[in-house]
Order: C-alpha cells, then structure tokens, then sequence
C-alpha cells in the first residue's frame, strides 16, 4: 500500500465528523437506512443476532448506527487510528449491539463489483445482492450475502 493513503486516513481520523452537521445525528440516521436496506434483502433477523461486516468503517458512522440496531458488526479499517476512534465512539455510544474493531493491513485497491462478487461467493456467501444508489436513495452501493455457519 502506497503510504500516503495510510497517512492520509490516519490524518482525517481526528476531524472526519466535521463533515457532518452533527455527527450523532448522522450515526443514527444511516444507522436507521443500512437497517431497512439490510431487513428489506434478508429479513427480520427477529430474536437473532445478525453479524455484519464493515470493511472500512473509518471512524464508525454505519458501523455504530448498525450496532444499535442490534447487529453484531465486526468493523475493519487500513487506518489504525481510525479503528481506534471508531472504538472510542461506539464504547460512548453503546446502545445495545456488540463490536469488534480490527485494523487491517492490506495493499490499497478499489475492487470492482463483479470482483468482489466472486470474492463472497468463492468464500462461501450466497444470496449476493447489490443496491446501488439509485434503487436505494442511499449514497453508496451496499451488497447483502449470506453465509451459513
């Protein structure tokens, strides 16, 4: 990985709920739309704790949003310092959801859907659905997959 990428998301680690006119705000609100595109591809997971995966969950806005809604989210970051206040924030912030942070070291490439689509299926995930903002309203493309265990 190119280390200015590293550096730069370390460095944006400190001041990245600036971009948001409130923050909590934010986290509870994303939180609230990744929650209905989620139940609305897989279901209701009723009195199941369903676990997710954020592979990069900067400073925790979705991560955490999830968590409160019950899910079970284990959030990964190449930025170590942005693990570690996605950390601090969901410790503060805890409703009644789990967490687990893990920094990830990995070579920086943005993947393709069709690539990271054989990724799920060649690790076992089935049902792989994409929504893409224009379907969803959201800003980014979300996939759902499920994988038994």
């Amino acid at each position: 990985m190119d280390q200015s990428v590293l550096v730069f998301y370390d460095n944006l680690a400190e001041d990245y709920h600036l971009i948001f006119h409130d923050w909590k705000h934010a986290v509870s609100v994303q939180g609230e739309v990744l929650n209905g595109i989620i139940c609305s591809k897989v279901g209701s997971p009723g009195n199941e704790v369903m676990s997710l995966l954020d592979c990069s969950c900067g400073i925790g806005t979705q991560a955490i949003g999830l968590a409160n809604h019950g899910f079970k989210v284990t959030a990964t970051d190449l930025s170590p310092v942005s693990v570690e206040r996605a950390k601090k924030h969901f410790l503060l912030q805890q409703e009644n959801g789990q967490w687990i942070t893990k920094h990830s070291k990995t070579r920086y490439r943005a993947l393709l859907r069709d690539e990271f689509t054989h990724m799920l299926s060649a690790a076992g995930f089935s049902d792989i659905e994409w929504c893409m903002p224009s379907e969803s309203g959201y800003y980014q493309p979300i996939v759902t997959a499920r994988k038994k265990l």
